[in-house]
């Protein structure tokens, strides 16, 4: 059970969304990349269907963590996305900061989740 709500979790929290057409040239249309506003919304997006959709393990340390590791996710991609058009330099000094500080944080929330227990084996009398 665990593996399967980690690796479904998995899967949430690394996919992208990407749309596809029934049209054969759509490789002939340019491709418009998304501005800064609209990738932060997109995480903000992201971020609150993938909680949703993330299932309650009832294991308290499990789902904190799923539920942290996607907030923290979404605050990395929207500090990236400022980075993308935004000139302020203290924004980007903390959008700087925030980047390292998240991606060092997931790493750590994941080898947590990694570490902890199957709790679906109930321990046998």
């Amino acid at each position: 059970m665990r593996n399967l709500v980690f690796g479904t979790f998995v899967l949430f929290s690394t996919s992208a969304f990407s749309g596809t057409t029934n049209s054969p040239n759509q490789s002939d249309i340019p491709q418009q990349s998304p501005t800064a506003e609209e990738s932060m919304h997109q995480a903000m997006t992201t971020m609150c269907k993938n909680m949703d959709s993330t299932p309650m393990t009832g294991h308290l340390d499990m789902d904190f963590l799923m539920m942290m590791i996607s907030h923290h996710q979404s605050a990395l991609e929207m500090s990236q996305a400022y980075l993308t058009e935004g000139s302020n330099p203290e924004i980007v000094a903390i959008s700087t900061k925030i980047i390292e500080a998240q991606k060092k944080e997931i790493a750590e929330m994941n080898a947590m989740l990694k570490d902890l227990a199957p709790m679906d084996t109930p321990a046998s009398n």
